[in-house]
């Protein structure tokens, strides 16, 4: 039967989602629950495929069912995202699925609900090195569905446009200043979450709207050179070799 996969590995917890199809009596298919399972990143935690193998079994699904890869495609940790997109390609690849390319904001954002931030602009900060980081905007639509509202890039703390907002979407990384800054306008900030389960629906919404990709095309979103990157540039010279998605 078939069902929809969803991968939030950007950060360091993170974890996967299925919504599988119910057959109904007149043998249509229709949406079911959503379905998740954590993964920790780093020493000691959960290989991504092994999770996605324990909630097929939990779901009841065979992997080879899948019919809609969503990925949370950064910004975020370089190895997650590396990790996400290469399993996202080759199940695609095997499945024939479609897949969704859902940059991390968009996850972080759909976990700030309209209790918390009823309307207005929402500023959502990720992938925060010391005063800088990945700022997006978003605003809710007439759906209740928080919409981009600009291009994201990366800002500083010490100059990110603070006027108008509603307010900050935040974890514990983001910057002592940027968070000093908001309390002279009054700018509440509010803590986010990466939910698999956001990541699943917000495909859903992708593939309803044609906006699936093919899997070569999917590519991770980097806020800057990852460090990796950088150092190995720093020891055998860049060369013209890496190039960096955003």
């Amino acid at each position: 039967m078939p069902y929809t996969l969803a991968i939030e590995i950007s950060q360091r917890e993170g974890g996967v989602a299925i919504r599988p199809a119910d057959l109904g009596a007149d043998g249509a298919h229709t949406a079911g629950d959503i379905l998740t399972e954590p993964i920790l990143s780093g020493p000691g935690g959960d290989g991504l495929a092994p999770a996605v193998e324990r909630l097929c079994l939990r779901a009841g699904q065979s992997p080879a069912d899948c019919a809609l890869i969503g990925v949370s495609i950064g910004p975020g940790g370089f190895t997650g995202l590396r990790t996400a997109v290469t399993f996202a390609q080759i199940l695609a690849r095997v499945t024939g699925a479609p897949v969704a390319a859902i940059p991390s904001a968009h996850v972080a954002a759909a976990s700030i609900d309209s209790a918390t931030v009823p309307a207005g602009t929402l500023l959502v900060v990720l992938g925060v090195k010391r005063e800088q980081f990945w700022a997006t905007r978003f605003e809710r639509g007439a759906d209740g569905h928080w919409q981009q509202a600009s291009a994201a890039g990366l800002a500083d703390a010490s100059a990110v446009a603070l006027e108008g907002l509603a307010a900050i979407a935040v974890d514990a990384h983001a910057p002592a200043l940027l968070r000093e800054r908001a309390r002279a306008p009054g700018v509440p900030c509010v803590a986010f979450r990466h939910d698999p389960a956001d990541c699943l629906r917000l495909a859903e919404r992708a593939r309803a709207a044609g906006a699936t990709i093919a899997p070569e095309a999917l590519r991770p979103i980097y806020g800057r050179e990852p460090e990796a990157v950088t150092l190995w540039n720093a020891r055998h010279g860049n060369g013209g070799a890496h190039h960096r998605e955003a």
